[in-house]
């Protein structure tokens, strides 16, 4: 349905009443114009007729006719609702009688005229009232108008708030369904995960006990199976990586003080053992409100890649420490270009080949996500060769 249009062009009526053939032509005369329609009676009863089926402007009555007069003839028009509101302007032939000026004022006229009619005045006063039904006319259509655009409103209103209802009804339950299918998908992932880490530790665990017990005999396997230990070990900790990004999603958290400073201590000497060459500086009274889990798991990703990537530094340096940006773990190691920023935090994504360093890519995704779920905002800053800054602030609002 289009938008209603206002016609301003439509064709205004006039009623003409007079026993007299000549009188009605030299009126029809006098008002002839474009956009005017000029209906013409002899008698009211005809009058009646006309008054019955068109909506007239303005209606001009001869006072005296035969069987009923013009004050008759306005009278009855008074009495009907459909045309009550018709300007009515009586003419008259006889002299100028205030009595009769009087009804026909009381009858309902606008107006009483005495012939000779001038016509510039019968003109002036037509248009008058012409111009004025067009203005209601106007007005009318107008608030058809508004109230047409009202209701199409309205409806399309309806429409959207049922299209939308439908909408969220379907993105429910497709959520649901994602929901579910993603639940069944990481407890699989999960569970395999778990069997196939369990596995690869019997396969490191073996390969100790054969360079422990065998080592004389292996004469030049011994490097193979050497190989095969670290292996075994550097999957074993890209298992754990995937474990651990997979448990911060779905932990309850649970909100406690921390000493930041003591977690970062315990989780860096752990580094140093594979790392021995790279030092730390942790500063003193570092204190956070978080989940311990996830707070430590953060902690390690973030460790675990500073120490990594600062390995190949003259005086590779760790630093764990707090500034008006919040926590910050920064090490003077390798770096990368600052345009690569925004995939830092992207699971899966190196900015280096495996066989530079080892893993999957996912510490500092793992660690967004749980600041994310902590309610803080983790940001990096970085130059090649010159080290890598990360900083992180925590401030959980739920403990669901």
């Amino acid at each position: 349905m289009g938008p209603a249009i206002l016609n301003s062009n439509f064709t205004v009526k006039v009623l003409l009443v007079d026993d007299l053939e000549e009188n009605l032509l030299a009126l029809e005369g006098l008002l002839r114009r474009d956009g005017l329609q000029i209906f013409t009676a002899k008698s009211g009863t005809e009058a009646l007729e006309l008054l019955l089926t068109n909506d007239f402007a303005l209606a001009i009555l001869d006072v005296q006719m035969p069987e009923m007069d013009g004050f008759e003839l306005a009278e009855l028009m008074r009495w009907s609702v459909r045309t009550r509101q018709i300007p009515i302007i009586f003419v008259t032939a006889g002299g100028i009688d205030e009595r009769r000026k009087f009804r026909g004022y009381e009858a309902g006229a606008v107006d009483f005229l005495f012939k000779p009619i001038e016509p510039t005045i019968m003109q002036g006063k037509a248009d008058v009232f012409i111009a004025l039904y067009r203005q209601r006319q106007e007005v009318v259509q107008q608030r058809d108008i508004l109230r047409s655009t009202m209701a199409e409103n309205a409806r399309l209103y309806d429409r959207i708030l049922k299209l939308n209802e439908s909408l969220e009804e379907r993105v429910k339950e497709r959520t649901n369904e994602l929901t579910e299918t993603n639940e069944l998908l990481l407890g699989f992932t999960y569970s395999v995960a778990v069997d196939f880490r369990q596995h690869i530790q019997d396969v490191a665990a073996n390969a100790e006990i054969v360079l422990a017990e065998t080592s004389d005999c292996l004469g030049g396997h011994r490097e193979n199976v050497a190989q095969v230990l670290q292996i075994a070990k550097v999957m074993d900790q890209m298992t754990e990586d995937l474990l651990s990004f997979a448990h911060t999603r779905n932990i309850t958290l649970r909100l406690v003080d921390i000493d930041l400073t003591k977690l970062a201590c315990e989780i860096a000497s752990a580094c140093q053992l594979t790392l021995p060459a790279t030092q730390s500086r942790i500063a003193n009274g570092l204190r956070v409100l978080g989940d311990p889990t996830l707070v430590r798991i953060l902690v390690k990703s973030l460790l675990d890649n500073a120490f990594k990537f600062s390995q190949h530094a003259v005086d590779p340096l760790v630093e764990v420490g707090q500034d008006e940006q919040g926590f910050f773990v920064q090490d003077n190691g390798i770096g990368f270009d600052m345009i690569f920023a925004d995939k830092i935090f992207l699971p899966f994504e190196r900015l280096h080949g495996p066989t530079e360093f080892s893993g999957l890519g996912i510490g500092l995704a793992n660690a967004k996500s749980i600041v994310d779920r902590l309610g803080g905002v983790i940001s990096v800053s970085s130059m090649p060769q010159k080290g890598t800054t990360v900083h992180f602030s925590l401030k959980p609002r739920t403990q669901t």
